[in-house]
């Protein structure tokens, strides 16, 4: 019964409309949802009154000394009210207060789900800090694919959020949290051994984010971005779209930003060097339509988020 929207949750009034018509009530009225420092005043139409939030509390205040209401009222605190027509029997007021505790109950658990993401995303997102600070090369790099993520996703009209597409290049890293800074800073050629501990970074990062379930498309995106569309790729060998889209946006992403950056073994390569390198492993490392994606964004764009080493 409640919807999650970008920055905000609204109350799936189809639903609550259904409910009213399976329970026989037939009633006219005015929900008031409270949502951060704002509110949302919606009719039984669906229709939604706007307005500054001054207007919208003379509103409220009038509906408060003018009509019966009853309150949406969770375990923490109140999230609005319900204002209704005069004259409803009692065993209808009854049945109508059952609908707004489920209605409080499913706003509380949006309200708990996303303090935790909020606290869970500020220890991994210091475990991120972490890492890069072990490696000067690397710092800014988790932001940068976050960044180029976020255009690609836009340019193919993706059906992820904003937040989940950031989310998923910010904490793509993460499984290195645990990788000693030797091997992450090391100039020359790494050693078998130390190759494999690289390549392990995708599935720790994916089993420090499963046992989080707001984090559950970033899961698969970090333990698959490594993934190769010829099927090549690691920890699972997925092909084409085997591999979760997430992943295969956030691939591209990483490669290109880990091309125009310095490392201990090499210099950046230009801009147009990159973005050939990238064109020239569509269909075998990468996606060919999230390359095309990719081909198609301004280079003022990408500069804006990888700056002027572009």
């Amino acid at each position: 019964m409640v919807k999650k929207t970008e920055s905000a949750i609204m109350i799936d009034l189809t639903q609550f409309n259904k409910d009213l018509a399976t329970l026989g009530i037939k009633v006219t009225y005015t929900m008031v949802v409270y949502i951060g420092d704002t509110y949302r005043i919606i009719t039984s139409k669906g229709e939604e009154i706007g307005g500054s939030r001054e207007e919208k509390e003379k509103i409220i205040a009038h509906l408060l000394s003018k009509q019966p209401f009853l309150p949406i009222t969770g375990e923490e605190m109140n999230h609005g009210y319900l204002f209704i027509e005069t004259g409803l029997a009692a065993d209808v007021m009854e049945k109508l207060k059952i609908l707004l505790r489920s209605i409080s109950f499913s706003m509380d658990k949006y309200m708990l789900e996303e303090r935790m993401q909020s606290c869970s995303l500020g220890i991994l997102d210091s475990a991120v800090n972490a890492i890069e600070a072990k490696d000067v090369y690397t710092k800014g790099h988790s932001d940068r694919v976050a960044g180029l993520a976020q255009l690609i996703a836009e340019r193919m009209d993706l059906p992820y959020s904003e937040k989940e597409v950031a989310q998923a290049g910010l904490l793509h890293d993460i499984g290195k949290i645990g990788i000693s800074e030797r091997i992450l800073t090391k100039p020359g050629s790494l050693t078998d051994e130390e190759y494999q501990i690289i390549k392990s970074h995708p599935e720790k990062g994916a089993q420090i984010l499963e046992p989080l379930v707001m984090f559950k498309k970033s899961a698969a995106a970090v333990r698959h971005h490594h993934e190769r569309y010829d099927g090549k790729g690691y920890p699972d060998g997925l092909a084409g779209e085997e591999i979760p889209l997430l992943a295969r946006v956030i691939a591209v992403s990483d490669a290109f930003d880990a091309m125009t950056s310095d490392r201990p073994y090499r210099k950046a390569f230009s801009y147009d060097i990159a973005r050939q390198k990238i064109l020239s492993a569509s269909g075998t490392q990468f996606d060919p339509t999230v390359v095309e994606a990719f081909n198609s964004i301004e280079e003022k764009k990408i500069s804006s988020v990888i700056g002027s080493r572009a």
